[in-house]
C-alpha cells in the first residue's frame, strides 16, 4: 500500500502522514511549503521546520500547478492512494489571494485527478460548504456556502465526484492543535491570552464544533483505508458544538491570563455553525473521537509554552 498526501506539511497533512507511518504505510509527501499567513511569517516558517521534522517520508518540493511535475511524481510513485489536504486553509487566507485560491482549489486538484490508477482519493474539504447552520447538520442536509472558502471547497468535492475515481470526502470542523497556522481562531485566542491582549469573539451566541487534530488525522486515515468509506462523504468532527463565549472563558482559566473578553458583531462571510452529526464516520469504519475541548486546549496551551511560539 502506498498513499501520497498532497499538502503533506500542512497543518492536517502532516498529522495524517504521521499517522500513515504509525500504521506502516508507505508514504510520499508533496508539498510547496506555501506559507499562509499575515501575522507572522517567520513564526510560521519555523513551524513548517517542527512539521517537517515530525514524519520521515520522502517530500516532493513541487508547484502542483505544473501539470507535467505531477504527472512525473505520479507515474514515478504510483500511489494507491492520494490524500489530497493541499490549498488555501481558511476564508481569511483566500480573502488575501482569491485568484491563487481558486487556482489551487480547481486546476491543481484536477493535475491529480488525471492520474486514473488510484484506489482512493481522499479530499479534505469543510464545514463550511453547508453555510449557516444552528442545528446539528448530517452530509445528506443541503449545502449553501456563504464564503468563497466554502464555495471552492465544494467545487472540489464536485470535481472530486465528476470522476470514475473511488472516493471518500471529508468535512472537519474548526480543528487545533500543536504546529497550526497562526491564522485560526484557538491559536489566536490562546496567543493573546498568553500576552495579556484582548480575545475577541465574533458573535454572542455563535458555536462551533471544534476537532482535535490527533483525532481527525486519525479518523482520515481510517476512512482512507475502508472499504466502507468508498464513494461518501462523512463530517469527522467531536460531535459536539460548544459556545465560543466559553470557550474563551476557558482559555482565560488555562493560561489564567487577565485578558479582556470583547464581543463582536459576527461577519457576514463567517457562517453560524453548530454540531456536525458523525454517526456514519462511527458506523463505517469506527471513528471515535476522544479529545473534549478542554483537555485539547489544555494539551495545546502546554506545546505552545514548550515552543517559545512569538505573539
Amino acid at each position: 500500500m502506498k498513499a501520497l498526501v498532497v499538502g503533506g506539511l500542512g497543518f492536517i497533512g502532516h498529522w495524517v502522514v504521521r499517522k500513515l507511518e504509525d500504521r506502516g504505510i508507505d508514504c510520499r509527501v508533496v508539498d510547496c511549503e506555501k506559507i499562509y499567513s499575515n501575522q507572522n511569517a517567520n513564526w510560521m516558517r519555523s513551524v513548517y521546520e517542527s512539521r517537517a521534522r515530525q514524519i520521515t517520508s520522502p517530500v516532493y518540493e513541487d508547484d502542483i500547478l505544473d501539470r507535467e511535475k505531477v504527472k512525473k511524481i505520479l507515474l514515478e510513485y504510483q500511489p494507491d492512494i492520494i490524500i489530497w489536504s493541499a490549498g488555501i486553509p481558511n476564508q481569511a487566507s483566500t480573502e488575501l489571494n482569491l485568484n491563487n485560491a481558486t487556482k489551487n482549489s480547481v486546476e491543481a486538484l484536477n493535475n491529480f485527478l488525471r492520474y486514473r490508477s488510484t484506489k482512493r482519493f481522499v479530499f479534505l474539504s469543510s464545514s463550511m460548504v453547508y453555510g449557516n447552520f444552528t442545528e446539528p447538520v448530517k452530509e445528506t442536509d443541503p449545502v449553501n456556502p456563504v464564503n468563497e472558502y466554502g464555495l471552492l471547497k465544494l467545487a472540489g468535492e464536485s470535481l472530486v465526484k465528476s470522476t470514475d475515481i473511488p472516493y471518500t470526502i471529508i468535512r472537519p470542523s474548526a480543528v487545533y492543535g500543536p504546529r497550526d497556522s497562526d491564522t485560526r481562531v484557538i491559536y489566536r485566542w490562546l496567543a493573546n491570552a498568553n500576552n495579556g491582549l484582548p480575545i475577541v469573539v465574533q458573535g454572542e451566541n455563535e458555536k462551533c464544533d471544534f476537532t482535535w487534530i490527533g483525532d481527525l488525522a486519525w479518523g482520515i486515515v481510517e476512512a482512507a483505508l475502508s472499504p466502507n468509506a468508498e464513494n461518501k462523504t462523512y463530517n469527522l468532527t467531536r460531535g459536539s458544538a460548544v459556545s465560543l463565549p466559553i470557550v474563551a472563558e476557558e482559555i482565560k482559566k488555562i493560561t489564567q491570563s487577565e485578558s479582556e473578553i470583547i464581543i463582536t458583531e459576527k461577519s457576514d462571510k463567517v457562517p453560524s455553525r453548530s454540531t456536525l452529526l458523525i454517526d456514519n464516520a462511527k458506523k463505517d469504519f469506527g471513528f471515535d473521537p476522544k479529545t473534549d475541548i478542554i483537555t485539547g486546549i489544555k494539551m495545546y496551551q502546554l506545546w505552545l509554552q514548550q515552543y517559545e511560539r512569538p505573539v
